[in-house]
């Protein structure tokens, strides 16, 4: 059995409001939210942390070197370990 989730994105450009929208919506409609642009900030403090060239093949095996659990609270958190 398929389990399908529903899925909201909200695209737009920097400091227009889509991450206050989107929480508004997640607590309104009780979903989970999962805010990609923390993701990606934090895929490149990672490379910039352990002095990874950031271009596609480092951060392919970046990313396949990377453990992550996801716990659903009231917002999705996500909690990455790097394996050195």
């Amino acid at each position: 059995m398929i389990n399908k989730i529903p899925v909201i994105t909200i695209d737009g450009p920097s400091g227009v409001g889509k991450s206050t929208l989107s929480k508004i919506i997640a607590k309104k409609l009780n979903w989970s939210l999962l805010e990609s642009g923390k993701i990606y900030r934090l895929i490149a403090f990672l490379a910039l942390n352990n002095n990874i060239a950031i271009v596609e093949n480092n951060i392919v095996n970046l990313l396949k070197n990377l453990d992550c659990w996801l716990i659903k609270k009231k917002l999705l958190i996500i909690f990455i370990i790097y394996k050195t």
